[in-house]
């Protein structure tokens, strides 16, 4: 008589949705989440913001560390290659950008020649890039997430020593409010998201740290700390799924936030740090240029 336990087998549990669908298809797969080569950019660069999506996007001034401080050429990645479009108004680097994708970009602050703390900000509606109101805080080395009618831009140095800063200010299409201060003022930092739910990580306070912290619309509330305490560094996504990406020191090292701690995944093949150029999510993201070795590289 056949045993019926070896004919029917044992009932499997199963689950609509898996829970932690990017830790899993880690643990299935080791090689899950790396990084692809893209088209190189036409100027090697660093200190470069971008914004956009993986297929449109828009990298925004820089420098090459060298002969030319602060560049206004502006690039376009359409997901296969680069072009270069319209230059901004002012030669800029060190700023952040925030857009949904390449034809809506808003460049916000940063630094130039003139300006060692801009407030100074452009927009760009796919034909012409158009100098808007200013930030109430003039810095560089900030993060800001958003579109260019509804952005967010956070910490930054103004240049005075220290200068750090934990002011946030919110954008709505016409003008800046300033909301609730992060819990530690610091400079060069990473992150992303929209005005009512945004994460930033590391940055510097005079040494690198690790501090997380995210944003309600109203207040920051520290979360899980960086596995890799770093600055100069980027970030894309959202405050329950963002990728962070290089830094100083110089490394590919990338790091995934799940909502509630963060796991080291693939590095990047290229170590670079120096605000790199971001764009996209935390699972279909672009990066591009940074400091390499040495200099500006057009990655």
């Amino acid at each position: 008589m056949s045993n019926y336990k070896g004919i029917k087998g044992f009932q499997v549990q199963t689950r609509t949705a898996d829970p932690t669908p990017y830790a899993q298809a880690l643990a299935d797969n080791p090689y899950a989440g790396t990084w692809a080569s893209g088209g190189n950019m036409n100027h090697a660069r660093k200190r470069n913001p971008g914004a956009g999506t993986q297929t449109s996007s828009v990298v925004a001034g820089g420098d090459d560390g060298g002969s030319t401080p602060s560049f206004t050429e502006v690039e376009e990645y359409n997901g296969t290659s680069w072009t270069e479009i319209s230059e901004i108004n002012d030669g800029n680097s060190r700023q952040s950008c925030a857009g949904a994708n390449a034809e809506a970009i808003l460049e916000i602050g940063g630094e130039s020649s003139a300006s060692p703390a801009r407030a100074r900000c452009e927009s760009w509606n796919g034909s012409a890039w158009t100098e808007v109101g200013d930030l109430n805080t003039g810095r560089y080395d900030t993060a800001a997430g958003g579109t260019y009618t509804s952005a967010i831009v956070a910490a930054g140095s103004d240049a005075s020593s220290p200068g750090y800063q934990s002011v946030t200010e919110t954008w709505n299409g016409s003008s800046w409010t300033e909301t609730g201060d992060l819990n530690t003022a610091r400079q060069a930092i990473a992150g992303d998201g929209t005005t009512t739910a945004m994460i930033v990580a590391g940055g510097t306070t005079g040494s690198n740290v690790a501090v997380s912290e995210t944003f309600n619309g109203s207040t920051w509330t520290e979360v899980s700390d960086l596995n890799a305490a770093r600055h100069f560094f980027s970030g894309a996504g959202s405050t329950t799924d963002v990728i962070v990406m290089g830094g100083n020191p110089r490394s590919g090292k990338t790091e995934n936030y799940n909502g509630s701690s963060w796991s080291e995944v693939n590095d990047m093949a290229t170590a670079r740090d120096e605000n790199l150029g971001r764009a996209g999510t935390g699972t279909v993201a672009l990066m591009s240029g940074g400091n390499g070795n040495p200099g500006g590289t057009n990655i």
